[in-house]
């Protein structure tokens, strides 16, 4: 499958809808002609998996077949842990059993797949005492009050929008190569067996070490520890050994004894996280990691304003995966590519961050850390940035009887189910519209029916306030953060964008050509220092900045401007970038005083990749102004 075939499947999986051949023309910047010979030779090589209509173009209607010898697309329910939300969406939303033939259609996965996603699921569902998932010769069927089943949905939808950084799914989901499912099992197995007390939270990040030396191992790559190390604890030697042996027996491998210390080592580090070691060897010398860590503490609280260092979890987890890069660096240990592209797409400022921690980390340590590397050290700052980061708020006007204690009840329970992202400005009996005009409100929520329009969204609950009522209101809150942010990034980015330095239908032919001619006019201008295009270039080094629609976001490692500004280009034709071909290049400028914007921007990114309808308007932006329009008028004004 070629690049440009992946492109498409992915903007179509992502838009859920039809899409019209114009439209996917205009995105990936290529001839109408061209998409239709993409869709031919995608119907062709999958058949069912694309349907077309004369009207209405394209769209996805099936996942792309399971085939050892293809490439994954990114972006579809590869992974176990999106085809557990697909699964748990369809279970929940549909009351008619669906069988294994059914579902193997559904997603173009096996049924033995299948069924061991099915297990999965089965496990999550028993969480809830009411519901259960039953199957027969009719299928599977998710059982239980209709209630109960809302209320499952709402608590993942929840999860899902929350994010979770790392969680046990993600971590069972990405590594390919093995079992990592039976792996987490076994390994949990031992620790429950032997009494073996671990703090929940430490766990993923327990197993995604564990995972990475199983994959290490299994490749072939050992680590041989010095004679002169001191001992294991008798317990934790014991279950590091008994790990081991039924690893070897399973995937019917050779693994050296002298491998249960690395394993052994990061059970003691986890159960006694207060005992780690300050200072290790390095290149000859004693490095001190306590001294190390509170010093990239305050490199990430200089660079994005928050103490890291006053999250216990992320100085200890974060000691101990120096102590593991100082040995993998010693033994000369790679990696696998652990949450790149994933942490690309969907944490595009945590990911950048992590770029900018590793470059000075590395500096520190006299190496270059790869991007592997890069991604598990975003894994452990977004951790904790998740946790560290205060959340944009909505503001609301309740609408509500100020005497009616059976609605007070419910207006207590939406205060404490949406506290975190909703601020409640006043409560009222009636509003008029001009009661509203001075006042900073994002949303009205009305226990009562409306007749008159205020202006603004607005949510209408019942007297219960149920969980449909929560579910409407979780999607009106996604949608008014959506467009504060875009509203937020037009006002902030009118200062920073100069109709000078939009270039519409520039023709160049390589990264570094397009890179080199903005460079050279910023640089003219007097915005940025000469050391400004070697530093992007070296990011860009790093790790290439395109992302997966035709879009590419390159900026220093290092602010090298005298005044904050953004170029834009709108390429005349793709070109190769990193992995992608590229259309639309947007060159990021900043001084270091200019952060809060670094911020907004990379939130407004995330959400506009993940609706690849949202891009088309950027791509046909003919102008600075058409541009900042374009923007705004992604996310319309919610209403209800």
């Amino acid at each position: 499958m070629q690049t440009r075939q992946e492109q498409l499947i992915v903007i179509l999986a992502q838009s859920q809808g039809w899409l019209k051949g114009r439209d996917l023309a205009a995105l990936l910047g290529v001839s109408d002609r061209t998409i239709r010979s993409d869709m031919n030779k995608l119907k062709q090589d999958y058949p069912g998996a694309i349907q077309t209509h004369h009207h209405k173009g394209y769209r996805l209607v099936a996942q792309v077949l399971e085939d050892p010898n293809q490439p994954s697309p990114l972006g579809l329910p590869q992974t176990q842990e999106e085809r557990l939300h697909y699964l748990l969406k369809l279970l929940l939303a549909d009351s008619q059993p669906k069988t294994l033939k059914e579902l193997s259609q559904d997603l173009y996965v096996s049924p033995q797949t299948l069924t061991m996603d099915l297990h999965q699921v089965g496990q999550l569902v028993g969480a809830y005492p009411d519901l259960d998932l039953e199957h027969d010769a009719k299928g599977w069927q998710l059982k239980g009050p209709e209630f109960q089943k809302r209320r499952f949905y709402r608590e993942l939808l929840t999860s899902e929008l929350q994010g979770d950084f790392l969680n046990l799914d993600k971590v069972l989901a990405i590594y390919e190569e093995f079992d990592m499912v039976w792996v987490a099992h076994y390994f949990q197995g031992l620790l429950k067996q032997a009494d073996y007390q671990l703090r929940p939270a430490s766990l993923p990040i327990l197993l995604l070490h564990v995972g990475i030396a199983v994959q290490r191992m299994l490749a072939g790559q050992f680590l041989y520890h010095r004679q002169d190390l001191p001992p294991l604890a008798p317990k934790e030697e014991a279950l590091a050994r008994k790990f081991l042996q039924g690893v070897r027996a399973h995937y019917h491998c050779r693994i050296p004894a002298a491998e249960a210390y690395s394993i052994g080592r990061l059970l003691e580090a986890y159960q006694a996280m207060h005992e780690l070691a300050s200072q290790v060897i390095y290149q000859g010398h004693p490095l001190d990691l306590t001294h190390l860590v509170k010093d990239l503490g305050q490199h990430l609280q200089d660079l994005v304003g928050l103490d890291f260092l006053s999250d216990a979890d992320f100085k200890d987890r974060f000691h101990l995966h120096l102590q593991g890069l100082i040995e993998r660096l010693h033994y000369q240990v790679e990696l696998p590519n652990l949450f790149l592209q994933d942490m690309k797409r969907q944490y595009p400022l945590v990911f950048d961050l992590a770029v900018t921690v590793s470059t000075w980390l590395g500096a520190r340590l006299g190496v270059v850390l790869s991007e592997a590397e890069i991604g598990l050290i975003a894994v452990h700052i977004g951790s904790s940035y998740s946790r560290l980061e205060r959340p944009w708020k909505a503001r609301a006007i309740l609408l509500a009887p100020q005497h009616y204690p059976l609605m007070q009840s419910s207006i207590d329970r939406l205060k404490a189910s949406f506290g975190h992202r909703l601020e409640i400005l006043a409560q009222y009996d009636y509003v008029s519209e001009a009661q509203l005009l001075h006042q900073p409100v994002d949303l009205v929520i009305s226990f009562m029916p409306l007749a008159q329009s205020l202006g603004l969204p607005i949510l209408q609950v019942s007297t219960f306030f149920n969980e449909e009522d929560e579910l409407a209101l979780v999607s009106l809150l996604n949608q008014v953060e959506q467009r504060q942010t875009a509203i937020q990034l037009a006002l902030q980015l009118g200062d920073f964008l100069e109709s000078r330095f939009f270039y519409q239908d520039l023709q160049a032919s390589s990264p570094e050509q397009v890179l080199t001619l903005m460079a050279r006019d910023l640089a003219q201008a007097g915005y940025v220092t000469p050391d400004f295009l070697p530093s992007v270039l070296e990011r860009e080094a790093l790790s290439s900045t395109d992302f997966d629609y035709a879009l590419a976001i390159p900026h220093p490692l290092q602010a090298h401007s005298h005044q904050s500004v953004l170029a834009i280009a709108n390429l005349a034709s793709p070109i190769e970038w990193g992995r992608y071909p590229v259309k639309l290049v947007i060159l990021l400028a900043l001084k270091d005083s200019d952060w809060a914007f670094t911020q907004v921007f990379f939130k407004w990114l995330g959400q506009c990749l993940a609706h690849p309808r949202q891009l088309k308007s950027l791509l046909a932006a003919s102008s600075r102004d058409d541009f900042l329009a374009a923007i705004v008028g992604e996310f319309p004004h919610p209403s209800r």
